[in-house]
């Protein structure tokens, strides 16, 4: 399989250490608790990142550097999707203003159920800002 280096997977892949493509990220349960994903939502040159395992939760630590006063500044347009056929679920735990949208940047989220985004009712999403 050959893949554009502008696009990364975040993979679960516990017991396979193959030669993998550029762009490909591998991780354990561990690391997931790390901010694998943190990683690679931060690095500039990821425009694609595929979600597994089916329910994941983002690291409150690892997004604890960026905060309303100090978003990270998301300037390129991103796709989060789900590994599965089947939907799978992104627990963003309730974390608010830790990333601010670009004028024209799109980010989407494809096949997957997301979870505690809003902490009050209304329309917009508590981790994104724009």
């Amino acid at each position: 399989m050959i893949m554009l280096s502008a696009r990364l997977y975040f993979l679960l892949l516990v017991a396979v250490h193959a030669q993998l493509p550029v762009g490909t990220v591998t991780t354990t349960l561990a690391e997931v608790a790390d901010g694998v994903f943190f990683q690679a939502f931060t690095n500039e040159s990821v425009t694609e990142i595929l979600v597994n395992p089916k329910n994941f939760v983002l690291s409150r630590e690892a997004w604890s550097v960026y905060n309303v006063d100090n978003p990270y500044r998301l300037t390129r347009d991103i796709l989060i999707r789900s590994a599965f056929e089947t939907a799978g679920q992104l627990d963003f735990q309730f974390l608010s203003g830790k990333v601010l949208v670009g004028q024209g940047v799109t980010v989407t989220l494809e096949n997957l159920v997301v979870r505690n985004i809003r902490k009050l009712g209304g329309f917009s999403l508590d981790f994104f800002g724009g």
